[in-house]
């Protein structure tokens, strides 16, 4: 009992008071204004739109700032999936995410994605709005075909299909477009084959014939395998051109492109 009358007595501190916002304090300001009769409503609709201009101002320098450091922080990410129909390789947009999304938290900024109407005929809009904490936000957008192209043995493409797979490239694209990023193949210098075995010329005149029969544009091929001419194939990799142009053989065959 004792105790608990002792505690009772003491003297609590009061709570250090909240630090006012910037708002705040020019609400304060705006209201101690309008108290003086001499100031009409016009004036304080002036300070006020004055005081909506600077903070616009400030938040968007804020956003510049953050967004400028976000992209330094940024390193090239590397194309981890490959495009059968296209034979080309790009960067899934998890891959990205994850490289891109704890730089842009770290600098308060985040991003979401939307869709508005496309000017193009058979295209979708796809909008990244990239927000910062300071209150600025601005949108980025880029207009992608509908992926209508049919599965194998079906006339058309399911319509959920088509705008997903649509969606799916279109994040990817808008977010790679809206922060400048680098992508880059594994190997850096396709072209060096670190002093590696390179195939035969009778092999490489084997991949042309083999290339003019399926079809295949040489310039394709070289830009998978990131190489300036077929001589420049490795041994280890001639297995893999093979193969490719197999798989272009059996998609030609099949009805696709």
């Amino acid at each position: 009992m004792q105790a608990a009358a002792l505690e009772a007595t003491r003297v609590r501190k009061p709570r250090a008071a909240k630090p006012a916002s910037e708002t705040e304090r020019f609400l304060t300001l705006l209201s101690d204004i309008a108290r003086d009769p001499a100031v009409s409503a016009e004036k304080l609709g002036q300070i006020a739109s004055a005081h909506e201009r600077i903070t616009a101002q400030d938040a968007q320098q804020a956003f510049n700032i953050a967004f400028t450091a976000a992209q330094q922080a940024m390193s090239p990410i590397v194309k981890d999936a490959e495009n059968d129909a296209t034979m080309s390789r790009y960067a899934r947009l998890e891959t990205i995410s994850q490289a891109i999304d704890p730089i842009l938290h770290a600098h308060g900024l985040s991003t979401s994605f939307g869709t508005a109407d496309s000017p193009l005929e058979r295209h979708y809009r796809v909008t990244c709005k990239v927000r910062h904490i300071g209150g600025h936000a601005e949108t980025f957008h880029g207009d992608v075909p509908a992926d209508l192209d049919a599965y194998e043995g079906e006339p058309d493409k399911v319509a959920v299909h088509a705008y997903g797979s649509s969606m799916t490239y279109g994040r990817r694209y808008v977010k790679v477009l809206a922060f400048d990023i680098v992508l880059k193949d594994e190997d850096n210098d396709g072209n060096n084959t670190g002093g590696e075995e390179r195939i035969s010329q009778a092999e490489v005149a084997e991949l042309t014939a083999l290339m003019d029969d399926a079809g295949l544009d040489r310039d394709r091929l070289l830009d998978f395998l990131q190489l300036d001419t077929l001589a420049h194939i490795p041994r280890r990799r001639h297995a893999e051109a093979l193969g490719l142009i197999a798989q272009k053989k059996r998609l030609a065959a099949q009805g696709g492109h």
